[in-house]
């Protein structure tokens, strides 16, 4: 079933979409043309840089998308010692057909596919056929990957975090939800909690990584980004909705403003000379002063602010659907038009790069102008990073490279793109009628896959085996109450080595983190009217101290 909606779904895509996937939808390169006449034999490329076709028509040259007769020689080219042009006497010869006579390909070394490329255009020859493409003016890497975040030296991605392009393993995480930042000698992931490490251990290869004591036992989570402020004195924790200052020497950590609401913080430029770094909460713009350790609130914003760069002059802000530029004490809306931006990077104070979730863009402020950089293209928040002059942009399927000297360049390149679109879209009730019938297939899957299930889940539990016993809720209720500090389902598995299918068809409707969590809470009710301390309380119960005081009030 599932083979047959698979195969049913490819065929439908490839007959609706063949023309827009070969024109716009490859990631690397663009097809431009397709030229079939005459009979293309190979392409290369000689010392100049110039391409050339051989063909049974005589030699061509390729001047861009433009094949160009220079002579009549007929046959496979080879670059001779010279570096120039030659025919190849041993790659073609005469072959005589009924209807027709010409030349045809018969090289000493089978060859289906030869190429040839410049810093623009990239030239294939198969099946007789010219292909001419054009190559996309940035790099992409880690493909299929989600890009979290980049530093100078690390990649943080949804299925690990790469130090130089290698996969970190040895106690690191394995994701990262927050920036990760290199500063003073040390490397800050933000993976949830905050892990920190030297980034001399990296550098010198060793594959026994330690973590740096952080905070004095202070939980982070969730962390998102940090800064190191005046001068390296202290180091600024967005977490959540809560600002924290840190020490230099890491070990102390203290909460200096906690949000209204749970929106999270958002971070931004420092400045250094006054030693005062902004930072966004839901609508609300504030600023914090390192000289004298207090928060200033800023100003209001008619929508949440998402991220932002300040001047001395200027203050820019982003929002899901504009960038307000502050001036003056008056406000002016920019770049209206985008769609659920949500991540701004400064190239000067009148350039921006806008990372959203349908693609990438260039903001000129000067010339009021919003310029697609990568269209189509779903980025991640707290994934832009700007090194050696490049634009590292994280995408939920990889990573792009752009060179900021190039950005024109790509600017221009899209543009043609779009040009080249014009009127070969799809009707609309064409997509239309592909969506539904998709949707209905898929629905068909899914019940029939329900039922499926459920038919082996009633077969678990009334045909109890050897391998995955009978257990009853009273038994499993028993063992978590005894052992209620580390209590989850592995170890309810492994206690009573049994199935997760029969523990959840015993406990149903409830789930077993229910049940645990609910167990928890009773625990705590009962030590609390005990006159239990916290400590106590977290040791019996498993449960973090500040979750303890989060609840207090409610058990």
């Amino acid at each position: 079933m599932r083979l047959l909606l698979l195969r049913y779904i490819l065929c439908l895509f490839a007959f609706l979409f063949f023309k827009q996937t070969l024109g716009q939808s490859m990631r690397d390169t663009s097809l431009l043309s397709l030229i079939s006449r005459p009979f293309f034999y190979n392409v290369v490329k000689d010392r100049k840089g110039d391409i050339y076709a051989g063909t049974t028509d005589g030699v061509y040259s390729m001047v861009e998308t433009t094949p160009v007769k220079m002579d009549g020689r007929r046959g496979y080219l080879r670059i001779d010692e010279d570096g120039g042009i030659a025919i190849d006497s041993n790659g073609v010869k005469f072959h005589k057909q009924t209807g027709m006579t010409h030349l045809l390909p018969f090289p000493e070394e089978q060859q289906n596919e030869y190429h040839a490329g410049q810093d623009e255009y990239f030239y294939i020859t198969s099946g007789g056929r010219m292909h001419v493409y054009e190559i996309r003016p940035y790099g992409y890497r880690f493909r299929n990957h989600s890009i979290r975040t980049i530093s100078k030296h690390f990649t943080g991605t949804y299925s690990g975090i790469y130090y130089k392009d290698k996969l970190l393993k040895s106690r690191v995480s394995s994701f990262t939800d927050g920036y990760i930042r290199e500063l003073n000698g040390k490397v800050f992931m933000c993976t949830h909690g905050l892990d920190v490490f030297s980034l001399k251990e990296f550098e010198s290869g060793t594959s026994d990584l330690n973590a740096l004591p952080v905070g004095g036992g202070f939980n982070f989570a969730p962390c998102r980004d940090i800064r190191s402020i005046y001068r390296g004195r202290q180091y600024l924790v967005a977490s959540g909705n809560r600002l924290i200052i840190m020490d230099s020497s890491l070990q102390k950590a203290t909460v200096i403003f906690t949000g209204t609401n749970d929106a999270e913080i958002v971070l931004m430029n420092e400045d250094p000379t006054y030693h005062t770094i902004p930072f966004s909460q839901g609508n609300h713009l504030y600023i914090y002063d390192a000289m004298v350790g207090k928060v200033v609130h800023g100003i209001n914003a008619a929508q949440p602010i998402m991220d932002g760069y300040i001047t001395d002059r200027q203050t820019f802000l982003l929002t899901a659907d504009a960038l307000l530029r502050n001036r003056a004490k008056k406000d002016e809306w920019l770049a209206q038009g985008i769609e659920r931006a949500h991540t701004l990077k400064a190239i000067n104070e009148t350039e921006f790069v806008i990372a959203t979730d349908v693609g990438l863009f260039l903001f000129n402020v000067q010339e009021d102008r919003l310029s697609t950089l990568i269209p189509r293209v779903e980025f991640n928040r707290r994934a832009l990073h700007i090194e050696d002059n490049k634009l590292y942009a994280g995408s939920i399927n990889g990573l792009y490279i752009l060179d900021l000297a190039n950005l024109d360049k790509i600017v221009a390149f899209n543009e043609r793109q779009f040009k080249t679109g014009e009127g070969s879209s799809i009707p609309i009730w064409l997509i239309g009628l592909f969506i539904l019938l998709t949707a209905g297939l898929l629905l068909l899957n899914r019940r029939y896959r329900r039922r499926i299930r459920r038919m082996e889940t009633a077969l678990e539990q009334v045909i109890p085996t050897e391998a995955n016993p009978r257990v009853s809720r009273e038994e499993i209720k028993e063992f978590i109450a005894a052992n209620l500090s580390n209590a989850s389902i592995k170890t309810i598995l492994d206690h009573f080595k049994t199935s997760n299918s029969m523990v959840y068809s015993v406990l149903t409707p409830q789930k077993p983190g229910g049940l645990i969590q609910e167990l928890r809470h009773e625990k705590v009710k009962t030590m609390r009217s005990e006159g239990k301390g916290l400590t106590e309380i977290s040791e019996a119960t498993g449960l973090s101290t500040s979750y303890i005081r989060k609840i207090w009030k409610k058990v």
